[in-house]
């Protein structure tokens, strides 16, 4: 499944609630449009909880692999459908941002149990990238200045 903008390829619908633009990317060789009722129904599942009134204490979290998507950013476990993973039906959402998405992810920050879960996931992986690019600018500091003194040794 793809969430795309340009909203050129079949199969496609919106959703009801978020009106995001999805097209189905595969399987592609299915001869008849209620073969794909089954991602309708997870998608527009998942749209309606999101937009509920009751979100998030309506379960909503039933429809989805909150570590999954914590590990793939926009990606999650819908139902029977897998996003993101190289499974037997994957929905690949398009990198690309476009302004309807922009609601429907922003959503789950409204629940504080998925707030909670991501700022632990950023604080762990910040400490990693922190550590990381802090030696990062120091060895090419270090490389700089042998640089500019070996430089300085054979042309001044």
């Amino acid at each position: 499944m793809e969430l795309d903008t340009y909203y050129d390829e079949e199969p496609k619908f919106r959703t009801q609630n978020y009106q995001l633009p999805v097209m189905i990317k595969s399987p592609e060789d299915l001869t008849y449009a209620s073969g794909y009722d089954f991602v309708k129904d997870a998608i527009f599942a998942l749209d309606t909880a999101l937009y509920d009134n009751d979100f998030p204490e309506n379960n909503y979290r039933d429809l989805i692999d909150m570590d999954t998507l914590m590990e793939r950013s926009a990606w999650a476990h819908c139902g029977i459908l897998t996003w993101g993973t190289d499974t037997t039906r994957t929905i690949n959402i398009l990198s690309e941002p476009i302004m309807e998405s922009t609601y429907f992810f922003a959503r789950f920050f409204a629940d504080p149990v998925f707030t909670a879960k991501y700022k632990a996931r950023w604080n762990m992986h910040y400490s990693v990238i922190g550590v990381n690019y802090a030696s990062q600018i120091q060895s090419l500091k270090t490389w700089w200045n042998n640089r500019i003194a070996y430089l300085n040794n054979r042309l001044v």
